[in-house]
């Protein structure tokens, strides 16, 4: 491929993310042409700390880099980066050396920059330099020299845009009416159009996704530029294949009079990257707009739903405590702000289910490798007390249950031993987490806490029926509870009803 070609592509690649969207295509191109790629194997290392600085920044295009803080024959995890994070920002305007390890988690594909010039670039457009002090408070891994973030801070404040590209103390603020930035991305077609002239579309428009509506507007299906030209270029579709027959139908919809808080909370729950507006809020009114993670990153960089598809992806426990450590950095901004309090619950509460669920999938990945099989029957990991009402906004005493669906007598015994021990691995990688444990011992791992559908159901109706002799008192906080996932919400619903069904039969 000819050097022109490998710049393009790369300029287009980051043009898709801070701070790199606010320098110009133009720009990009001409840097890009100044860089390289390079791929790395899993495990591999980037850089070391300690090493001397080399010339270049990184840009990770595919993979995930572990940043690491190396302390003699130990290590710590200090970041999980991936897709459009940079690498190599420590103390970039000094030659000092590499403060931190970055070692590769997959296979990864870096584009190489040249580091003085990223310098200068970033420099000289406001919104670059907003953007790059934010990400540098993030965390230890990524921050100015103190001199040289006070002086950044200093500059944004005495000049420059007020364009918020940050999720700041300052509070919530809209850049653009959203419904008006929906209306602006929305790309329709009808489901008869051919794949190959959608395709031709999705560029030709500059749009990340096109959405297939029928004959009445109402949406119906979407179709993202990933989506075709990853199957486009394998060959395993006809460009004359009518995009119904390729479309996804999972869509998430929204209110035209959702604000950005709504619709950031929407996404960061749905973990969906786009949301359809629609006149009514609902897929059966006509689309009016849509609207996309990046659209919202344009006003929030530090974004909740990147940490939630981080936590989504986890490898482990030990990274998964560094994305909760990051939650409560984002908790920070606002906890001085009591009109944002509501939403920051409703938003740490969707994170929180998200980690417990990716705690669950590791232990179930871990069990199966040792030959334990998957879980015999449906299950659903509930967190109850403050984690159910979406008021844990601190790691402090989690309630959590475990309820699977009622085994046959054959099964009844695996069933018993295999979510046992499901219950006891996850709760503790909930501590490891760094969150502490119901001192009434409302916990999945107690036996009394993991049960079998229809015993879990005759516990909570003994409760209702003698709260006395049972002490219900104790475990009060077991009636306010919530699924770990939205696929495991049924068992949830089932179980609310026999408790709403019993309490109504003590009135």
């Amino acid at each position: 491929m000819k050097a022109s070609s490998i710049s393009v592509r790369i300029a287009d690649f980051l043009k898709e993310y801070p701070p790199f969207e606010f320098l110009g295509t133009a720009v990009l191109r001409d840097m890009a042409g100044k860089g390289k790629v390079t791929f790395h194997e899993d495990g591999e290392i980037i850089f070391s700390q300690g090493q001397p600085r080399n010339k270049w920044v990184y840009v990770i295009q595919q993979g995930n880099v572990r940043v690491i803080d190396e302390k003699g024959e130990t290590e710590e995890l200090i970041d999980l980066r991936g897709p459009g994070d940079i690498l190599g920002l420590q103390g970039i305007r000094s030659s000092e050396p590499y403060l931190h390890t970055c070692r590769t988690e997959t296979e990864t594909i870096l584009y190489a920059l040249p580091r003085d010039e990223f310098t200068e670039l970033t420099s000289m457009v406001p919104e670059a330099r907003r953007y790059l002090a934010a990400t540098f408070s993030l965390g230890a891994a990524y921050q100015w020299r103190k001199n040289e973030s006070e002086a950044s801070e200093r500059q944004l404040l005495e000049g420059g845009s007020r364009r918020p590209v940050t999720l700041r103390k300052g509070g919530l603020w809209e850049v653009a009416a959203p419904h008006e930035v929906a209306r602006q991305h929305l790309v329709t077609v009808m489901g008869d159009r051919p794949i190959g002239k959608v395709a031709r579309m999705l560029r030709s428009k500059r749009v990340d996704i096109v959405i297939v509506i029928n004959a009445e507007g109402r949406a119906i299906g979407k179709v993202t530029d990933a989506d075709l030209r990853d199957r486009l270029v394998e060959g395993s579709l006809h460009p004359q294949v009518p995009v119904r027959d390729v479309m996804f139908t999972d869509l998430v919809p929204a209110s035209p009079k959702a604000d950005t808080a709504a619709l950031l909370l929407k996404m960061t729950r749905s973990g969906k990257h786009f949301l359809v507006i629609t006149e009514d809020g609902t897929l059966e009114s006509r689309v009016t707009g849509c609207v996309s993670e990046r659209n919202l990153f344009l006003q929030y960089g530090r974004f909740p739903t990147v940490i939630g598809e981080a936590i989504s992806s986890a490898p482990d426990v030990g990274a998964l405590r560094l994305l909760r450590d990051r939650v409560e950095t984002l908790l920070l901004e606002f906890l001085h702000e009591r009109e944002g309090l509501p939403w920051l619950m409703k938003l740490t509460g969707a994170l929180n289910r998200r980690l417990s669920r990716r705690v669950v999938e590791l232990v179930e990945l871990e069990m199966e490798a040792e030959g334990q099989g998957r879980p015999p029957v449906p299950f659903c990991w509930l967190l109850m007390g403050s984690g159910g009402r979406d008021e844990l906004l601190i790691r402090s005493a989690v309630y959590h249950s475990l309820v699977y669906a009622d085994p046959s007598p054959r099964e009844a015994d695996r069933a018993r031993h295999f979510f046992h021990e499901l219950a006891q691995r996850v709760g503790a990688g909930i501590r490891q987490c760094g969150f502490g444990e119901s001192p009434q011992h409302v916990l999945a791992q107690e036996p009394g806490w993991c049960l079998p559908f229809s015993a879990m159901a005759d516990r909570f109706r003994r409760m209702i029926a003698d709260p006395v002799g049972t002490h219900v008192y104790s475990a009060r906080d077991a009636f306010d509870f919530k699924a770990a996932s939205e696929e495991e919400a049924e068992i949830a619903v089932a179980l609310r009803k026999e408790i709403e069904s019993a309490l109504i039969g003590q009135s």
